[in-house]
Order: structure tokens, then sequence, then C-alpha cells
């Protein structure tokens, strides 16, 4: 190479240098955005010039500066937020089957001369209540002769639900044919470059319209505003769907002539998400379609369902977050929910689509709780050194704890020995219990000089342990600690002394069920020879003594007269049955089958059980519900939900006994199922096994004053520890 030739070279580079070097100063001067924005811009890629767009939109005009100024703030904490998967375009029959049935829904159910619509919401939120019931046609049609007595009436409304169910079933098989998985794409998709120009004025403008005309918005602070109606996302959906559009399908539902009344705002969003999610369980999951997923085709749960609330709402004018808890005081789940604002600045929480407002009767399983905010909070994955594990419940950056808001709570210290290490640990954390083992659901800063660990906003009445992370994952450094309702930290580790102890659980009595429970009290055991039961006798009279234990029961009935028919029935209200069988002490000359046997809680029962012999009576279960059958299987895990249960034995009988137990998650003690006993002693121990000869377990020499974890090896997966107290089991974290 020729000496000119090099300097030529070497000139030539010198000069582009300074060229790009001029291009960046002329970039920056030509776009004097605040610092966190040009942060973002330089990572937005081949989409910088769409944020620049949006800024340039509202730094022209003066009167747009708070919007300029939203836009500043939307841009500048856009880093980190992403769409987990993105579908390149909507196909049209997806676009147009969710205008036909949101069209159909306001038509039938919310059409402004149709003031019905409250009182079968109300039942329809009775259905939705039960939680694991699915409602069948059947149900939803006693529920509207409930409803609407005039007979008319009820044929007017049945075929409204008939035509609508028709409609979507159409859809539906239509939907599954024509959509193409491959439509969809996964990944990562930054928002900083891929959301469009339009699609984000679009988002801005109806969120200053709706801060502006929704009276649940009108008092917002700009600060306010900012992290609820001008929030475009909760988590990682796709955010396809302009905010504008949502709000015109959505406004007239969200609003209403009672719109400053929260509840029936919330109400009639359940009810119309109830309408629109007319796929659910028909099928397999077809992907991520952002706002479209209430189309989808798979059980749509509760993070989807509150993340689809939360945008709804937003992008209507009624402030919203999403919420959740890493872990459920008394199980092993995890559950996102709403948190709404009212007119007058509070916030109230629900679970979309089934529960309705002021319906706080599970708040008290939730443990820590936390909300997902747009921009990055102090929390484990911003507080941790560098070379520090985080758990994967922590490693959201958004994470705000409002636990505060769900629970009397208090804060507290434990003390920490040990010195730094090479991971320089920042953070300790607080466990409840998991039968996965101790799960993590809240974190306190370590303070090297004071030698301690501070928890805050920790709720009371609750069990605990603390621990940290290493390579192997979480370590307990305390004995169990349980927080009373008065703040008393008291620390719980066992002594020397044996004990003895009689257990006939191995969960706690779960409160849905105890509801249910209450409402069969005063159900009848009836006799009839007549099929409509126009002569009917009342048998026996079920008590709270009954089902409280949620045993199989042996009901005396004392008759002489024989029966035909025999039915249990409740006055008004659903009955959810376990176990309902009918025998006899006369030789029938029927068929012996073995029935369920009655249930041996304790050496004092055992004593006394009744050892006569019965017949088991067979005969044809009367039309009342669907899967009415289970009640009769002999199997405590199925149940049946109905208003009346019978049996027609074909001809009279001579009833002796009927054998009764309400719908349970049979957690009691299973005959035949093999137990292992473990207590805590700086870590778990065997205490001992045994295989259940009845109801009823007995453990011998366990240590005292200590929590105790009961293990089913054969069944089932619900198990809490508990303490034993004055020879009872009282369960830790029992909500």
């Amino acid at each position: 190479m020729s000496k000119r030739l090099f300097v030529l070279l070497v000139n030539l580079q010198i000069l582009v240098f300074f060229l790009l070097l001029f291009y960046n100063c002329v970039d920056l001067r030509r776009y004097p955005y605040p610092k966190g924005v040009l942060s973002s811009l330089e990572k937005a890629g081949e989409n910088k010039m769409e944020l620049i767009k949006v800024l340039d939109h509202y730094k022209k005009y003066p009167q747009d500066s708070l919007k300029y100024r939203a836009a500043c703030f939307l841009i500048s904490n856009m880093k980190g937020h992403f769409s987990s998967k993105r579908i390149e375009s909507y196909p049209d029959l997806v676009k147009e089957s969710f205008k036909k049935i949101d069209s159909l829904t306001k038509v039938i159910f919310f059409h402004e001369a149709d003031t019905s619509l409250f009182r079968f919401a109300d039942y329809l939120h009775n259905i939705l209540d039960t939680k694991d019931f699915a409602p069948t046609k059947g149900f939803v049609d006693s529920l509207i002769k409930r409803t609407y007595p005039d007979t008319v009436d009820v044929k007017f409304h049945r075929k409204k639900v008939v035509h609508f169910e028709h409609f979507v079933d159409s859809i539906g098989k239509e939907l599954l044919f024509n959509i193409q998985t491959e439509n969809q794409t996964n990944g990562i998709y930054p928002d900083l470059k891929n959301i469009s120009c339009n699609w984000l004025i679009d988002h801005i403008d109806n969120a200053f319209s709706c801060w502006k005309k929704s009276p649940f918005a009108r008092d917002l602070s700009y600060n306010e505003f900012k992290n609820t109606l001008l929030t475009y996302r909760s988590m990682n959906e796709s955010v396809d769907t302009y905010s504008s559009y949502i709000n015109n399908y959505f406004y007239g539902i969200v609003h209403s002539n009672d719109s400053l009344n929260l509840a029936n705002t919330v109400r009639r969003l359940n009810f119309a998400t109830y309408c629109l999610d007319v796929f659910e369980d028909n099928g397999h999951k077809i992907g991520n379609l952002g706002f479209y997923d209430i189309l989808q085709f798979y059980k749509f749960d509760c993070d989807r369902h509150s993340e689809w609330t939360v945008r709804v709402l937003n992008a209507c004018g009624v402030p919203a977050y999403l919420d959740y808890t890493s872990g459920y005081f008394n199980r092993d789940k995890i559950h996102y929910g709403v948190s709404v604002r009212d007119t007058s600045g509070i916030y109230h929480h629900y679970s979309p689509k089934w529960q309705q407002l002021g319906d706080y009767r599970h708040q008290n399983e939730l443990s820590k709780m936390y909300r997902n905010m747009y921009v990055k909070q102090r929390c484990p994955r911003t507080l941790a050194s560098i070379n520090e594990y985080v758990p994967n419940t922590f490693k959201n950056p958004y994470m705000k704890d409002v636990t505060e808001e769900y629970h009397k709570v208090t804060t507290f210290s434990v003390p920490y020995k040990f010195k730094k290490d090479s991971t320089n640990r920042k953070l300790g954390y607080l466990a409840i219990f998991s039968p996965r083992g101790w799960k993590p659901i809240a974190w306190g800063e370590i303070d090297y000089d004071r030698k301690k660990i501070n928890f805050e906003k920790v709720p009371v009445n609750a069990t605990y342990i603390v621990g940290i992370y290493d390579s192997n994952g979480f370590i307990p450094i305390s004995n169990p600690l349980h927080i009373d309702f008065d703040r008393k930290v008291m620390e719980i580790a066992p002594n020397n002394n044996p004990i003895t102890l009689r257990l006939t659980r191995k969960f706690p009595l779960k409160y849905h069920l105890i509801e249910f429970m209450k409402d069969m009290i005063g159900s009848k055991i009836q006799g009839a020879n007549s099929a409509d039961f126009s002569d009917a006798i009342d048998l026996y009279s079920i008590g709270s003594s009954d089902i409280l234990d949620f045993s199989v029961k042996a009901l005396p009935i004392s008759t002489k007269k024989k029966f035909r028919y025999v039915r249990c029935i409740n006055n008004g209200k659903p009955l959810n049955i376990a176990t309902f069988e009918v025998f006899s002490s006369v030789n029938q000359n029927m068929n012996i089958v073995k029935g369920s046997e009655p249930s041996i809680l304790s050496e004092e029962k055992l004593r006394n059980v009744d050892v006569g012999l019965y017949t088991k009576l067979n005969g044809n279960l009367l039309p009342s519900s669907q899967d009415v059958e289970r009640a009769l299987d002999g199997n405590l895990e199925t149940y049946v939900t109905t208003f009346s249960i019978g049996i027609d034995f074909g001809s009279p009988q001579h009833i002796s006994q009927v054998r009764f137990a309400p719908r349970n998650a049979n957690n009691g003690i299973v005959i035949g199922d093999n137990y292992e006993l473990l207590y805590y002693d700086k870590r778990w121990k065997s205490g001992g096994s045994k295989i259940a000869e009845y109801n009823f377990l007995k453990f011998e020499n366990v240590p005292e004053n200590t929590i105790y974890w009961l293990r089913n090896k054969d069944h089932g997966k619900e198990e809490l520890p508990f303490v034993y107290r004055d020879g009872k089991q009282i369960f830790v974290n029992e909500r």
C-alpha cells in the first residue's frame, strides 16, 4: 500500500468519526428531551422515530403540556416493559366475532328498558360464588324460574339465553377452525421497539378524556392518574388493541345511570365478562390474543381475568390496579385480583367475574399483597446485590407492597448472626408453609451493624419462618414464629416432654364448605308414595350436629310406614351433598350392596357404633340435576349441587337409616390410607407412620410445644401444620 493511499484512508476514518460525533450532537440538540426519555430513545432502535413523533405531537402545542409530560413519563419508564407474545395480525373473524358477541350481549342483557338485569346478575353471582360449580343450562333454567316467576317472562328470558348460546357455539366452531397458531410468535417484544406513534397517542388522548369526564377519575391527582388511567399494561400482555376501541365497547356498560355506584359498575362489568367469556373450557388454548383473550377456548385464569379487567376499567376511566399474592396462607396457590377506586378515593379489592364488591370472605386467606406498577419499585430485584440470588417470586422489579390495604400488619425484627460473605447478601426472607417446602412471601433488609433483619407490613395472626437463600435454596435460620392479633411475636420451639396426639384431620375445614353446610341445616328427608311427593312425610330434619365435622353420619329413621320414594330437599337453597344412601334393617329380598360406613372419629364413638345389619336400598335416581349419581358413588371427594335429591325404589320399602355427608374435601382420616406425622425441630423430623383403622389416628411419645404436619402418603395434596393444645389440633394460618 502506498504512503499516499494510507494517509487518505486515515483521513477518511477521522472524517467519519467527526461526522458521527457531529450527528449525535445534532441529534441531542434536535431532541432536547428529559434524561430518562433520551435513555429510552437510545434503546428504541428502529422504533425511535415513532416515539419521537409522539413527543413532538404534544410538545408543539402549549395546551398539551400535561400530555407531553405524560408521554415523557410513559416513554422514560418504558424500559423493561415487554410483551411475551405477539399476534402479527388479528384474523378478521376474531374481530367480527367479538363485535357480534358484544352486540348480542348488550341487546340481550344491557337494554336500557331491561330493569331485570341486576336480578339475573345476582343469581349468576350465586352460581359463580360456588367457585367449583360450573353453571349448566338446567341450573340456569331453575334460577331463571326463581328470578322470573311469570311463565311468559321465563320463556322470554330463556329464549334470550338459548339464542345467545346457539350463536356463540357456532362462532366458537368457526374460530377453532380458522385461527392459526402460527399467527402467534413467542419471545420478548420490548415496548420501546414495538409501540407505534398512533397507538400511544390514542392511548394518551383516551386517558386524558376519561380523566376529564369519568365521575370516578375527575378528582385524581396527576400522580395517581399516571399510575392508573395512563398506564397501559399490568403484566407482559399484548397491547395491540387501541384504548379508544376498548372504551367504545365498554364505556356504556361501566358507566350507567347509577355510575356513581361502584358496586353496580363492577357487577355490570362482571356480568358482561361472564357473557363474553363464552368459550371457557371448550377447547385448547390458541395463543395470547391480548384484549381478545376473552374469546379464548381455555380456562381464563385469575391473572388473565384480572389483567384484562384492569385494562378495561382504566380505558373507561375507572382507576384500577392489578394486585397479587405469591401465596395463600392456607393453600399452595397464587392469586391475582383487581383494586378499583371509588369516588372518595378508597380502593376496593375483588376477583373479577365471580366476586362482587364488598365480598371479602376470602381476603384473610391471602398472605403478603403486591401491586404491579408501571415504574420500578424498591423491591428485591432492585435492592439485592449483584451476586445475590433472588427467588423467582421477587424477580418482578415493579412490585409494590400494599399489604396494609388488605390486613392488619406489624413491623418486627429477628436476629441475624451471619457475617458478610462474597455475595454481599442484603436480604432475608419471611416464609410460610407449603407441602413443597417453605415458601417465601416477603423480604427484609439485613442490618449488619445491629445484627438483625427488619420486616415491614407483616400480616398478624399468622405463623412464619425466617430464612436466607444460597446456591442450595431456602435455608431456615429461625424457629417458627407466630404473630398474634395483638402483634405479639412468639417463638415455637419443642421441649423434651413427650405427649400423645389424637388426630382427625390433615387440613382444616374450609370456609366456603362450612357456608354450604350451614345452608343445609333444616333440610328435610321425606318419604312418599306419590311421585310428585304430594303425600310426603318428613322423616328427619338435618341439624348442625349431623354435618358439622363433614363425616358420614347414620341418620336414624323411626317409622313403620313404607315408602316408594325418598328424597332430601332444602328450603330454596342448593344442597351440596357428597353421600346420600338409604338403608333398611328389614330383609327386603333385594340385592345387598355395600354402603358408605359411618365415620368413627374417637374411642367413644368406636364403643357406641351401631353394629346392626343394614341393607342398602337400590333404586332409580329422581331427575333433579346433572351428575346427581355422584352422591351414591361412595366417594367423599365427589358431590352434587342440587335443590333436591331423591330415589325411586320401584315399590314401597321400609326405611331404617339414611347415610349422609355434606360436600367436603375429604381431608379427614381415610380408613386404609398410610399417614406419617412430622414435627419441627430445626428441620422436619418423623414422629412415626400409621395405616388408619378408623377415622382418627393416635401418635405417642411426640415432642411437645412444636408444630406438627400430618401427611397422607397415598392421597390428596392439601396439608397444613398445626399445634396441639388441650387435646385439639389448631391449624396454623387457618382461615
